[in-house]
């Protein structure tokens, strides 16, 4: 069986040392990133690029050059004409290079501060709490169902002899944990 390829970029790492070719080819690919994304969206929403001409007044040529330009030659007025055509909103966001881990917290904040709009809208309308509270669950499942899919492509550890199972505390230190909580909880109370 011939071997696959995730990528086009992988095959061409895999069959050619060129290592000017390969950079060639990678900058080529992030170029027509944005292009490729417009053919995406428009053959998701099962759009030929007639249709898509008709939506925006121009020829299918036009169309057909927009969904093969690179970035550099692509205009932000055709961007936002495109979106509009098929019913999207348009974001572009400035910042600077994040980590993967950098996305994830914004992303995250991001969901909050979303959850937090429907909260507020739902302050007002019983029917609207009801839904919010239930697309907050449907959230929250769906969170945790995507975490653990994406543990569970971390790579298994070895067991390790496990730890000591039974660990017995003197009264003594037990009741001085109890007394700290205990003031802490005082604390809070009267702060």
């Amino acid at each position: 069986m011939a071997k696959r390829y995730k990528t086009v970029l992988d095959l061409v790492k895999n069959v050619s040392d060129d290592k000017a070719f390969q950079s060639e080819l990678k900058e080529e690919i992030i170029s027509k990133s944005l292009a490729k994304a417009l053919f995406a969206m428009r053959c998701s929403k099962g759009i030929t690029q007639e249709e898509m001409a008709k939506r925006l007044g121009c020829s299918q040529g036009k169309i057909s050059k927009l969904e093969n330009s690179t970035v550099e030659h692509t205009k932000v007025s055709d961007i936002v004409a495109y979106a509009k055509a098929m019913k999207l909103q348009l974001s572009i966001c400035f910042h600077d290079r994040l980590t993967a881990t950098e996305w994830i917290k914004f992303h995250v904040f991001e969901i909050r501060r979303h959850l937090d709009h429907l909260a507020k809208l739902a302050h007002e309308d019983q029917d609207i709490e009801d839904g919010v509270r239930g697309f907050i669950k449907d959230t929250i499942y769906n969170f945790f169902r995507m975490i653990k899919k994406s543990t569970d492509l971390l790579p298994a550890q070895p067991r390790t002899r496990q730890s000591q199972v039974l660990e017995v505390c003197p009264p003594t230190v037990m009741e001085q944990e109890e007394q700290e909580f205990e003031e802490q909880q005082k604390q809070l109370v009267s702060g």
